[in-house]
């Protein structure tokens, strides 16, 4: 990248010039572009002239061949820049998501405690916790963690209190699997 200080700054004056030079907005990828060529290739013969002047003209044509490929190599290390920028770009809003995922973790197990308070608070005496802390399945419901779990579904009738049968009384189309979740040790703690 030796010519990279003759390939930059027509490059950077295009991207902030084109817009303040663009006649109409939906032409400011096509200004940029001539905007840095003509500057590039102003810079170029400018560049050979006085090669050509000061020292020779062998190395004038030299520069003529050399120019070309480094504003090729110029452009690749940019884009190259680019690309490295975009994955730093990527890795910190990961890194921002990962926090702002804890975050809401918070916040949910706040809620859930939150509910589990007042579903406490409202519940009427008598009736009972699905399963306090005496009850013979409690270890196995605390022992879920995030996982899929078996169920079935059995309905009553309103009016009879008879167990409705399957095929007879519905008939079950899907069986879509559940997934059992404890949201926080704390909320279930709290719900005994």
């Amino acid at each position: 990248m030796p010519a990279a200080p003759l390939h930059v700054p027509p490059l950077a004056f295009a991207r902030f010039a084109s817009d303040k030079l663009t006649p109409r907005k939906d032409v400011v990828a096509t200004t940029k572009l001539l905007i840095g060529l003509l500057l590039v290739l102003l810079g170029y013969t400018i560049a050979i002239l006085v090669v050509g002047w000061k020292i020779n003209l062998g190395t004038a044509i030299g520069l003529a061949i050399l120019l070309p490929i480094s504003g090729w190599a110029t452009l690749r290390v940019l884009d190259r820049l680019r690309l490295v920028r975009r994955g730093f770009g990527v890795l910190f809003r990961r890194l921002a998501f990962r926090r702002e995922v804890l975050a809401l973790r918070r916040e949910r197990e706040q809620l859930v405690a939150n509910v589990v308070a007042t579903v406490s608070a409202v519940k009427p005496a008598e009736v009972e916790a699905m399963f306090p802390a005496d009850h013979p399945d409690r270890a196995k419901v605390d022992g879920f963690e995030d996982q899929e779990v078996e169920f079935e579904l059995d309905f009553v009738h309103e009016e009879s209190g008879r167990i409705a049968v399957t095929d007879e009384d519905y008939k079950i189309v899907d069986k879509p699997r559940a997934r059992a979740h404890k949201p926080s040790k704390r909320a279930a703690s709290q719900a005994q």
